[in-house]
């Protein structure tokens, strides 16, 4: 799996290891494949749970992403997407289940309980 972020140029050997639990674990199940992708590549398309505007998540967009949302009272300023219009950010939740969705942050808890690969 980290062999796999490294050699597309998604994380490097130091930082691969604080890479999204639950993309990790979605790649590992077989659910997202990240063979052919670069960090701009769309892996989930959806709407802003603020405001309902179109949003379109990256790779990039998720490596990074906080495994909490704890600062969904805040606009949850560690989630993945931010939104053009409310100025919110939106979590990518359930890359692991193959059943991705945005969330504000305040029911993104459980990247938490996936175990790293």
């Amino acid at each position: 799996m980290h062999a796999l972020l490294v050699a597309r140029g998604l994380a490097d050997a130091e930082e691969v290891q604080d890479v999204n639990a639950c993309l990790k674990k979605g790649v590992q199940l077989g659910l997202l494949d990240l063979h052919n992708k670069c960090k701009d590549d769309a892996i989930y398309k959806g709407t802003c749970v603020h405001c309902s505007e179109a949003l379109v998540c990256t790779v990039g967009d998720a490596l990074w992403q906080h495994t909490h949302g704890g600062d969904y009272e805040d606009g949850g300023q560690c989630g993945a997407v931010k939104c053009r219009v409310c100025k919110c950010r939106n979590y990518i939740t359930a890359l692991c289940t193959a059943n991705p969705s945005f969330d504000s942050g305040k029911g993104h808890n459980h990247c938490i309980e996936v175990p790293k690969p």
